[in-house]
């Protein structure tokens, strides 16, 4: 009972103090409170994540108790994450790395320019929640799979950060975070193409081509993520 209640609580701060006002954006979820009306606007790579809420139902809204069936809101929650995710995924947050490599969500730690695939994936992941709410689901997850697989530089392992500018720039050579969640990937989108009956003819049964960037000569032309 006891962990239900600062469950609980947890959730009624949410709604009444991390959910802050962006221009540019509209209300979005802060990234940190400091409880006298302070708020941290970013994100960072780590999971959990601000894109990554819909994995946890944390962005379905407030709950109630036994004493409390009836928690209501100000705000439309599936409207705030997608500001959120809008935000986290642009310029506007301090730790969003860009690049011809790859482009995703870094953190202050491996320094400046270093996005994290980890944060690509997690992106791509989250792209199949509802709560989203975009039609062009496969394009979404395409663009950060191929962001992902041609930022290893032939190593065939995903890095914890790679230089969005170069890819043999990268620290922590197998991430293994970022290498199971990509095979937890691989199995959503499996599980998404078998409700849509896309045997054979979706994301999976694609050849990946490297990046036309990559400096390495003995670089393998295409990934299969399909035994056939």
């Amino acid at each position: 009972m006891a962990m239900r209640e600062q469950a609980l609580g947890i959730r009624r701060g949410i709604e009444r103090d991390a959910i802050v006002h962006r221009p540019g954006f509209g209300d979005i979820f802060a990234y940190e409170v400091d409880g006298y009306g302070g708020a941290n606007l970013m994100d960072y790579a780590n999971v959990p994540s601000l894109p990554a809420m819909p994995l946890w139902n944390t962005s379905l809204g407030p709950v109630g108790d036994d004493k409390d069936k009836k928690a209501t809101t100000k705000h439309d929650y599936a409207e705030v994450y997608r500001n959120t995710r809008r935000f986290v995924l642009s310029d506007a947050n301090s730790n969003f790395m860009k690049g011809p490599v790859i482009s995703a969500v870094g953190g202050p730690h491996v320094g400046p320019g270093k996005a994290w695939p980890m944060a690509s994936v997690m992106a791509a992941m989250t792209a199949y929640d509802p709560i989203w709410g975009i039609e062009d689901v496969d394009g979404e997850v395409e663009a950060q799979m191929r962001m992902v697989l041609d930022s290893t530089a032939a190593t065939g392992a995903l890095h914890e950060s790679v230089n969005g500018l170069r890819e043999n720039d990268w620290t922590r050579a197998g991430f293994g975070w970022a290498n199971g969640l990509f095979g937890e990937l691989i199995l959503r989108i499996e599980e998404a193409e078998k409700k849509q009956k896309k045997k054979g003819g979706g994301l999976l049964g694609k050849s990946w081509q490297d990046s036309p960037a990559s400096s390495k000569a003995d670089a393998p032309k295409t990934i299969a993520l399909e035994d056939n």
